[in-house]
């Protein structure tokens, strides 16, 4: 009976050894050039991979596992694993391009020109001006956002739940975040300086031009700082850096004096 178990043991342990191992290759669009930033995800094990500037990828498998490749721009692409794919290097995965297509849009401001230039230029003058509003454009009057916003944007999921996990488990959801976290800060610390001349926290609060920022920073600590800046008064704001200033100054004296 033993014996008979340590065979049926041993049989398994072969065929799973068979049937699981890695596939590696290189992932190419439509024009063949490689495609780099490609999520190489197998969502059998839940576990995934990036493509490289080349394009190129490797992932563990097993037979049937199934393969999903996705990108921005891109159809996504799925694909199950075989025993022949398992080990087997410089697999091709060809992505293809996905398209955009809007409504027809037909824009004619000038059909009634006269051909005669000053006529026809102060006839347009008293015409209404053309702008993206007035074309009914899509988000023609979202408020522009700042280099701040835009960047803390771009790095936000707005892909879904599967593209939130991808980004998880490849660990760019955390790196993505952290970057945030400094653009933040960095903004908070240029509202604060743009809001007070630098002869301000000089003459009046006693902080060196090249402490400012430490000033502020030391300022966000703070659990009222935030608060604060929300509120969006320069007095309380000023309020709080006075009674702030004499507390940072302290701790730079102490330190001075050791």
């Amino acid at each position: 009976m033993n014996r008979i178990i340590v065979l049926l043991f041993l049989v398994n342990f072969f065929v799973n050894a068979q049937n699981s191992g890695y596939i590696e290759g290189i992932v190419v669009e439509d024009k063949n050039n490689s495609v780099e930033g490609v999520h190489v995800f197998n969502t059998t094990t839940l576990k995934g991979t990036i493509t490289n500037a080349d394009g190129f990828f490797k992932i563990n498998v097993k037979e049937q596992d199934t393969i999903l490749f996705s990108s921005i721009s891109y159809k996504m692409k799925e694909i199950i694993v075989t025993d022949s794919m398992i080990n087997r290097k410089g697999i091709i995965i060809q992505m293809i391009s996905t398209i955009y297509e809007l409504d027809e849009v037909v824009v004619n401001p000038y059909g009634n020109l006269s051909g005669f230039l000053e006529h026809d230029i102060k006839q347009q003058l008293n015409q209404n001006i053309i702008t993206a509003s007035s074309l009914g454009l899509p988000n023609a009057n979202t408020p522009k956002m700042s280099y701040s916003e835009r960047k803390i944007y771009s790095l936000t999921n707005h892909d879904g739940v599967l593209f939130a996990l991808i980004n998880k488990i490849s660990g760019r959801t955390k790196k993505n975040n952290k970057i945030k976290a400094i653009i933040r800060k960095q903004d908070t610390i240029e509202k604060v300086r743009s809001s007070f001349h630098d002869s301000l926290f000089v003459y009046s609060l006693k902080i060196p031009q090249n402490q400012i920022d430490g000033f502020i920073y030391y300022c966000e600590v703070d659990s009222s700082f935030q608060k604060t800046i929300e509120l969006e008064n320069k007095l309380v704001l000023w309020d709080f850096l006075l009674r702030k200033s004499v507390e940072y100054n302290n701790i730079i004296n102490k330190g001075s004096n050791k």
